[in-house]
């Protein structure tokens, strides 16, 4: 787990009483190291506290996911939620119930050829919709029309 949270601390020592060795908890990292990193999981989790408006977010750390090939996995009920489901790159996880989260995440582990199913319909997603090179192309559009339409 990387990120320096406000519960950071807490989870950090709570995996450590539990004995969890195989859960790491680093401190913030820059795009460069993140990239490492991202060599290193099967997936990618972004996490929100339940707000309404955070339902309308988009993460980088959740970008970053799909351009890596990473399962994603969310929490938030908005348009990630959405589209995780339908280009089944992903999974949503509702907060409110927790022990959920390992019968959800259990076909994954168990199933090599599902998971890397969706690390590649995430990568798919990635270079379909949120290439850069379309993406800056699509705002040079609009701002021509929007210069267009106030003249």
């Amino acid at each position: 787990m990387i990120g320096a949270g406000a519960k950071a601390r807490m989870i950090s020592t709570r995996a450590h009483h539990m004995n969890l060795n195989n859960i790491s908890i680093l401190p913030h990292q820059n795009r460069k190291e993140i990239r490492q990193w991202m060599k290193e999981v099967d997936a990618c989790l972004t996490t929100f506290l339940d707000i309404p408006i955070l339902q309308t977010n988009s993460p980088n750390k959740f970008f970053e996911g799909l351009a890596a090939a990473k399962m994603c996995i969310v929490n938030t009920r908005g348009w990630l939620k959405e589209l995780v489901e339908e280009h089944k790159c992903g999974i949503f996880v509702d907060a409110a119930h927790p022990r959920e989260f390992p019968k959800m995440i259990a076909p994954f582990v168990e199933d090599e050829a599902l998971l890397h199913t969706y690390q590649q319909n995430a990568r798919k997603l990635a270079v379909a919709r949120f290439a850069k090179d379309d993406l800056v192309g699509q705002i040079g559009t609009l701002i021509e029309e929007l210069m267009l339409n106030k003249e």
